[in-house]
């Protein structure tokens, strides 16, 4: 067609995945839809998952880049409950109705918060705060088996799925039960991992040299896991662990912090239960998965005793706190006491 478009308008709601791939999951396939459009159309409304806007999800990064800096395009709608556009219908993170015109100009999304306070309390943020929270979380796989765990267990490497290489996931208890063990034998030659054998938590103890060397290993963290709730905003999080040295986790967890102290690790999970850092995950955290990429605009605060917040009041003392430290005002400190759930 020689670069020019086919059509005037392209209105529609087009499919959202494919077909079960090798490891089960439905890969999305809308954004593909969406570019195709784009290209036949000056003029495109069309209803998708909403995923995208959060950055969260499995369409690539760099597309997600490309739509939240797309100056022709604008949100006309978003649900965050899917099911009240489609009933009985679970779609994580809710649906969006997006309008693109390539002959326009508007301001592109970037950030995207449905809520305009929480806008507000975001840029104020943005002004004042140049570390957060990310830069203390862990990627998923941060335990991984090492090459003397596999010299040693030759035949583990066979029961190890191909996609997930060396990592210490959160099956291995169940799959492998027999290179671990119930008991620590000793303090210096066993590591704890926490992780989940037949749908509960639980404790195993595996050889140091079976582990490959990590900079949360020897040091005091905070464990959440990965999987919590389902992403809707205000919601609690499940209860953390503090993991002292020589203690882990499966990836069923993420670890935050490389603590000197237990006491800066059991401030920095107080920080977790507090309202305002729960809003502020909300800004990314769209679906039920917490890495450490939708920690991305939670200020990273100091833990230890010479810090500017006493970590030793209640939880909802420390939200005051944070509250004055960032220059809220009463409708934005409101529009979070109102929507963020309690956390004792």
């Amino acid at each position: 067609y020689m670069g020019k478009k086919l059509f005037d308008f392209c209105i529609g709601n087009p499919p959202y995945q494919g077909e079960n791939d090798k490891n089960g999951r439905q890969p999305p396939v809308y954004h593909e839809f969406m570019d195709a459009a784009y290209k036949i159309s000056t003029i495109v409304e069309l209803i998708t998952p909403a995923r995208f806007l959060f950055d969260a999800g499995q369409t690539p990064k760099a597309w997600n880049e490309k739509m939240l800096k797309d100056s022709h395009l604008k949100i006309l709608h978003y649900e965050k409950d899917a099911t009240i556009v489609f009933p009985n219908t679970d779609i994580k993170g809710g649906v969006v109705v997006t309008y693109r015109n390539s002959d326009k100009v508007y301001d592109s999304i970037g950030i995207f918060t449905p809520y305009e306070q929480l806008n507000n309390i975001l840029k104020k943020i943005l002004q004042n705060v140049d570390s957060f929270l990310d830069s203390i979380i862990s990627s998923r796989g941060c335990y991984r088996f090492s090459e003397k765990f596999f010299q040693d267990n030759p035949k583990e490497k066979g029961r190890l799925d191909s996609g997930t290489g060396n990592m210490i996931v959160s099956n291995i208890f169940d799959n492998s039960p027999e290179v671990f063990c119930d008991n620590k034998k000793d303090d210096v030659n066993y590591i704890k991992l926490t992780g989940r054998a037949h749908n509960q938590r639980v404790e195993r103890y595996i050889l140091r040299n079976w582990v490959q060397e990590n900079n949360f290993l020897d040091c005091f963290n905070v464990l959440l896991t990965e999987a919590n709730n389902s992403g809707a905003f205000g919601e609690t999080l499940t209860p953390s662990l503090i993991a002292g040295p020589r203690e882990g986790a499966t990836d069923t967890f993420i670890s935050i912090g490389t603590f000197k102290t237990e006491s800066e690790a059991i401030n920095a999970a107080k920080y977790l239960k507090t309202k305002i850092a729960r809003a502020l995950l909300g800004v990314k955290k769209a679906t039920q998965h917490n890495p450490k990429s939708v920690w991305k605009y939670v200020p990273l605060q100091d833990f230890t005793s010479s810090s500017d917040i006493d970590w030793s009041k209640s939880i909802h003392e420390i939200d005051l706190q944070l509250y004055k430290k960032y220059g809220l005002n009463q409708e934005e400190i409101d529009f979070i006491e109102k929507n963020v759930k309690e956390m004792a």
